[in-house]
């Protein structure tokens, strides 16, 4: 049994999903076979019953692909067209602050599962920083007396 709202492009609704018999919580792969589809956005969200075997991604994953996009500053494809790697964390962490705090409509206490999804997510972006290097050219002379230009870490 699926119960959901299905939210228009414009609203700030999100639409959930549920299995009367399940076990564990949506996509935490330990009884239900529900997954949450949400996009970027948060415009539109919709849920499926899932029918292959195909693994749900699990948390580690999904921290492991928002890494490797901050970390190559949104560009997955590797080319260096990518934007700086802190611009990439400051507009993660701006998303994530609208995604959150846009639902509160009114001064009172977030839910518990909003302020668990604020802290999760924030711990995941902000554990980035010790990742991040600064690099500066430096000269570095070869055995044969060539000098070449390096970059090294600040």
């Amino acid at each position: 049994m699926i119960s959901g709202e299905e939210s228009t492009p414009g609203d700030d609704q999100v639409s959930s999903c549920s299995k009367e018999d399940a076990g564990g919580e949506p996509g935490d792969g330990r009884g239900s076979h529900w997954v949450f589809l949400r996009s970027d956005r948060i415009s539109r969200s919709s849920c499926i019953e899932t029918t292959s075997k195909k693994p749900i991604k699990t948390d580690m994953e999904l921290m492991k692909e928002k890494f490797a996009k901050l970390l190559l500053g949104e560009d997955m494809s590797g080319g260096g067209k990518g934007v700086p790697s802190a611009l990439a964390l400051s507009n993660a962490i701006t998303n994530l602050a609208a995604s959150v705090f846009s639902e509160q409509r009114k001064l009172e206490p977030m839910p518990d599962d909003r302020k668990t999804r604020w802290k999760k997510e924030i711990d995941w972006l902000l554990s980035v920083t010790d990742n991040i290097v600064e690099m500066v050219p430096k000269i570095q002379q070869t055995s044969n007396g060539i000098q070449l230009e390096v970059q090294t870490t600040k």
